[in-house]
């Protein structure tokens, strides 16, 4: 996950440490003014990693208050220069509108949820892949936050039963944590790290991240 703090240098870097795949977390830009992001959005393009772009909503986690106009006009901007984008599922409005120009311009998208207090029932859970299945979502990400270990280890069995579901799985916070690893050894399709600070509760430091997910894979 990147704003527009982190220099090309560090990012290079982070392709070095295996980061496949670059985050543009837009919602935490210092400017949000049009010309300002897409000359953000080309110089991370010269980078060669493949772009999610996401303008956050303030409820599911977002680093400010953003219209829903200002989000769905900078999304229209950002699409064509982009690999794909993530919408959350109850961006009711938006989501209608993006997913059908996305599918035209032939780029996918993450519909996502993000619960900050808890982690649902299982039966919670698979309606929401099919509520983002039904949206139009090619990939459904599910952010929850563990209480305890249990709640932890029941997400992780969620995943792993779902792994065939286009499914992306994140606990957060303290509890959450270790499925930043484990996770997408048990079926998600994406895990999410930094580089100078971290975007979400729990996300672990790339460095960290890419050794532990060489030990648990068992690659050298």
């Amino acid at each position: 996950t990147v704003t527009d703090r982190e220099r090309p240098r560090e990012i290079q870097k982070a392709r070095r440490l295996g980061a496949q795949i670059l985050e543009v977390r837009i919602d935490r830009f210092r400017r949000l003014n049009e010309a300002y992001v897409l000359q953000k959005i080309r110089s991370l393009r010269e980078i060669g990693l493949p772009l999610i772009a996401t303008i956050r909503s303030r409820r599911e986690g977002g680093g400010r208050d953003v219209s829903e106009e200002k989000r769905l006009h900078l999304f229209k901007k950002i699409l064509p220069r982009v690999e794909a984008i993530d919408l959350e599922l109850s961006s009711t409005r938006l989501r209608k509108i993006l997913v059908g120009l996305a599918r035209r311009q032939r780029k996918p998208v993450i519909l996502s949820y993000h619960n900050f207090r808890s982690t649902p029932p299982d039966q919670a859970l698979s309606r929401l892949i099919l509520k983002g299945r039904k949206g139009g979502g090619d990939l459904v990400k599910i952010a929850v936050t563990p209480k305890r270990q249990e709640d932890l280890a029941r997400f992780l069995l969620f995943t792993h039963r779902n792994r065939d579901q286009h499914l992306i799985s994140i606990a957060m916070g303290r509890h959450g944590a270790p499925s930043r690893v484990l996770a997408p050894l048990l079926g998600s399709l994406l895990t999410y790290s930094f580089l100078n600070r971290p975007q979400a509760p729990g996300q672990l430091p790339l460095h960290r991240l890419s050794q532990e997910l060489k030990v648990f894979s068992g690659k050298k």
